[in-house]
């Protein structure tokens, strides 16, 4: 593992404070969540993705996952 990405919300930018600036754009806007970890077990991903996807919606009023 390089260990060169970090699972929400370690690491910077803090996707908080950029999910709340975009919010102010008042402007439909959409991201890409990535999650890259090959070769591994199915099951470690998975709690992650999660985790990632409760922190997101966590961060704004108008944070949406589809």
């Amino acid at each position: 593992m390089a260990g060169v990405m970090t699972e929400p919300p370690s690491g910077l930018p803090d996707l908080s404070a950029v999910i709340d600036a975009v919010e102010r754009l008042d402007r439909p806007i959409f991201g890409v969540v990535e999650q890259d970890m090959y070769p591994c077990d199915f099951a470690k991903p998975m709690p992650i993705a999660k985790r990632t996807k409760d922190y997101l919606l966590s961060c704004g009023s108008r944070t949406r996952i589809v």
